[in-house]
């Protein structure tokens, strides 16, 4: 549903600016990712060497309120926020590398944590590619081995860290069984071209999502769609104001929002605009605890 909000935004976004073509002066560089103050990172396990380039806080409690639903809940938990950390990091490290992470995360989790049943498809979908030598990818924390055959020291890199200490596991070739757990958002970064892996505690409580990009690939599948934010932040602060709130009205969501690096959205906007004409990797990692009260959320209308 929000890809298509996302297809939406953009036609919209494009026949408000084709009428407003008067906009001139230099594009700014997008706003930083939060202003909000830093926060320590997550404990889950991330790829090293990476650098991790913010750590703010992450609150859903506005799409509760607003659109009616958290961007984690589902069912019962819809009304009831999540709020933890939001993280950016950069590797150097190629989207091949970036997926064989992945998947020794997937067939061997943190504990109390399970992947989802679209994370294991995704990330199982495709054989390992090879990697022409390339350094074998690590993770911090103490994921727990699989079989005596695949078990190897974990590290002790902390998130950030480019000297980790251990052995990485061997890449995993088979998918683990289901845990039957499904996430609400599978569908949510489709007009970004990516895919999100996920892992839930049990009783859904915690929530782990990460995505991996390449910012080019990212830039390059969004097209006119960056141009098009450019343009936007060219125009008076007035006149953003009134495209926003007609585009809002018709998606539930407007041009700021998507630029608001503090959702997993603006961050995909604020890494895709920010490392484009970089040769790093992007990884956002949102690490987030149900909140045991559900808020108030609109009244459904007919309108």
């Amino acid at each position: 549903m929000q890809s298509q909000s996302i297809m939406r935004l953009t036609f919209a976004l494009a026949f408000c600016l084709s009428i407003l073509a008067f906009a001139s002066g230099c594009a700014k560089q997008s706003a930083p990712p939060s202003n909000a103050p830093a926060v320590p990172p997550s404990s889950f396990p991330v790829y090293s060497p990476a650098d991790l380039v913010t750590s703010t806080k992450y609150d859903d409690s506005a799409e509760v309120t607003t659109l009616g639903s958290s961007f984690f809940g589902s069912g019962d938990d819809a009304a009831k926020p999540y709020i933890g950390v939001q993280e950016l990091l950069t590797t150097s490290a190629s989207l091949d590398q970036l997926h064989d992470w992945l998947k020794t995360l997937v067939a061997s989790p943190p504990p109390d944590l399970y992947p989802s049943d679209n994370t294991i498809a995704n990330v199982f979908a495709t054989p390992a590619p090879a990697q022409s030598g390339a350094p074998a990818p690590t993770t911090s924390g103490d994921p727990p081995a699989t079989d005596a055959a695949s078990a190897s020291p974990a590290s002790s890199a902390v998130p950030g860290s480019a000297t980790p200490t251990g052995s990485a596991a061997p890449v995993p070739a088979v998918a683990p069984s289901s845990y039957g757990i499904q996430d609400p958002f599978v569908g949510s970064f489709q007009a970004f071209g990516l895919v999100p892996s996920a892992f839930w505690s049990k009783d859904r409580g915690r929530a782990v999502m990460i995505i991996i990009m390449d910012p080019k690939q990212v830039a390059d599948h969004l097209g006119s769609t960056m141009d098009l934010m450019d343009q936007y932040e060219r125009l008076p602060a007035v006149v953003r104001g009134g495209i926003d709130q007609s585009i809002k009205k018709n998606t539930g969501f407007s041009v700021s929002d998507l630029l608001n690096a503090s959702t997993p959205m603006g961050m995909i906007v604020y890494a895709t605009r920010t490392y484009k004409s970089k040769d790093v990797r992007a990884i956002i990692l949102v690490d987030a605890l149900r909140q045991p009260n559900p808020l108030p959320t609109p009244h459904p209308s007919g309108g």
